[in-house]
């Protein structure tokens, strides 16, 4: 933001600093961010809780798939393996 700088008399400073107060006053009163503050309060909430409840399920199923995995003696191999200490679990699945 620029601001404009002008040569003003005493009378007229007081004004034009009174009108700048004033501005911005209703500016913070009718701020599009305080609107959309107020909408992501409202419904944010929701969309945090359903997106919680997903990855819980992802996650869950996720479990159950590796777990069905290792029980079997050929594929779960992979998934026990990971299980050493010696494995660095993040690059075995990379």
């Amino acid at each position: 933001m620029q601001l404009l700088v002008v040569s003003v008399s005493t009378a007229s400073k007081g004004r034009l600093t009174r009108l700048v107060q004033e501005y911005d006053a209703r500016k913070t009163k009718y701020s599009l961010q305080k609107d959309a503050n107020l909408i992501k309060q409202k419904y944010m909430t929701q969309e945090t809780a359903t997106q919680n409840i997903k990855n819980q399920l992802q996650s869950s199923t996720k479990n159950k798939k590796m777990e069905v995995q290792k029980r079997n003696p050929v594929h779960g191999q992979f998934y026990r393996d990971r299980e050493r200490p010696s494995v660095d679990k993040e690059k075995s699945l990379a």
